[in-house]
């Protein structure tokens, strides 16, 4: 398979953009921008992350067996860019730049995003170049973000308005 068409037909998928956090083993935080993040299951609440191997935020997630994530708001691009670049040395206060808050396991999260979870390692599977982690979800919480920041055609974007259902109802009725 070619890796370029791939990328290219990958491109199409419009997905939603979160950021995780943990700390590292000197408990400073760490954080990865993902667009490969998901629930996995209501019952018990298991969640699904994306994560390059042998990288930092690897090595501190599996570390600490603990960590966040944080589904961004249309506004936030540059928290999702500044966490994007996976061989970037980051430091303590490209974090501090935005408002944060401690989840109850100690994860650092972004208050204007859309909402937050946080978790605990249920488990991890290799995947070529990546690994999936699986967590299980120790705590929610909403945020105060309204419109999802979007990643489609290698272009952040927000989607606004109303459900198209709901969008198509208020046609009829005018």
């Amino acid at each position: 398979m070619d890796p370029v068409l791939l990328r290219e037909a990958m491109s199409y998928r419009a997905v939603g953009i979160a950021v995780a956090t943990t700390r590292d083993p000197s408990g400073m935080d760490v954080a990865l921008t993902a667009s490969s993040f998901a629930a996995v299951s209501l019952d018990p609440p298991l969640t699904v992350i994306g994560v390059r191997r042998a990288g930092r935020f690897q090595g501190a997630l599996l570390a600490r067996r603990r960590w966040a994530v944080t589904l961004l708001a249309g506004d936030q691009e540059l928290i999702a860019a500044t966490f994007a670049r996976p061989r970037t040395e980051h430091r303590p206060e490209d974090l501090e730049r935005w408002p944060t808050r401690r989840m109850p396991g100690g994860s650092l999260v972004f208050t204007a995003g859309l909402a937050a979870v946080e978790c605990v390692l249920a488990g991890t599977v290799d995947a070529g170049t990546a690994t999936l982690v699986i967590g299980q979800v120790t705590s929610a919480v909403r945020g105060t973000g309204e419109d999802p920041l979007l990643y489609f055609r290698r272009a952040y974007r927000v989607m606004r308005g109303a459900p198209i259902a709901e969008a198509a109802s208020a046609r009829s009725l005018g």
